[in-house]
């Protein structure tokens, strides 16, 4: 029996749980173990009496009717709460006041990593200008016109603000901890 239930399942391409699965096998073992110690022994035969009480007490008609009865006044209560969280809900969203709660548990890192990247990308662009700028100064200065603005320490200038400009970006990079 266990067998062609396999078989049709298997040809109808249902699914049955594990533990089912577990359950027949083990059945289908016990059964073998039973034929084989004697042969004019059946298992159904021995399962049949416990597989008839146990049908009795899942269908019983008293244990049926209290466990309905149950899930109606249950439904009866939800139902007569129903109008009332409606109306409440319904006043919230009238009111611009709806909230919502999302967990998301891995967003924390995501946002780490993110900053991180941003940081990185930050301190690379800082490190492009500042060469940039350099190398301006150091064209400037070497083929730039002799006027009174060539007489000022333009090179030193740049180069000093270039570096506090960097070192206080650096700073806040490695301050924050996310690089």
């Amino acid at each position: 029996m266990i067998n062609d239930l396999f078989h049709t399942t298997q040809k109808h391409h249902i699914s049955i749980p594990k533990n089912y699965t577990l359950l027949g096998k083990a059945l289908i073992t016990l059964e073998g173990i039973v034929t084989n110690l004697d042969p004019d022994i059946s298992v159904l035969h021995l399962a049949e009496p416990y597989g008839h009480k146990l049908l009795l007490e899942r269908f019983n008609p008293q244990q049926l009717t209290s466990k309905i009865w149950d899930d109606l006044k249950k439904y009866a209560d939800d139902a007569f709460q129903l109008p009332s969280l409606l109306k409440k809900t319904l006043s919230h969203f009238n009111k611009g006041q709806v909230h919502m709660e999302m967990d998301l548990p891995q967003i924390e890192q995501l946002l780490l990593k993110l900053d991180r990247v941003g940081n990185r990308i930050s301190f690379s662009i800082i490190l492009l200008a500042f060469s940039i700028v350099l190398v301006g100064l150091i064209i400037g200065d070497t083929f730039g016109n002799h006027t009174v603005l060539t007489h000022i320490p333009i090179l030193g200038i740049g180069l000093a603000i270039a570096i506090f400009m960097f070192l206080s970006i650096i700073f806040a990079i490695f301050r924050s901890g996310r690089f």
